[in-house]
């Protein structure tokens, strides 16, 4: 195998890799933000309900 494949090869697992991380890391950002918000909602029903 020739150096410059040696070298594509590497950089394509390298690509992959980084893009296997930041897809978990935008997994990760979209799951606080669903808690984030359904904190919100479950403090703003409360506050509902006791007003009632």
């Amino acid at each position: 195998m020739l150096l410059y494949e040696v070298l594509a090869r590497d950089r394509m697992r390298d690509d992959q890799h980084r893009a296997r991380r930041e897809q978990l890391a935008r997994r990760l950002v979209t799951a606080r933000r669903w808690q984030r918000l359904a904190r919100y909602a479950e403090r703003r029903a409360r506050r509902a309900a006791e007003r009632l």
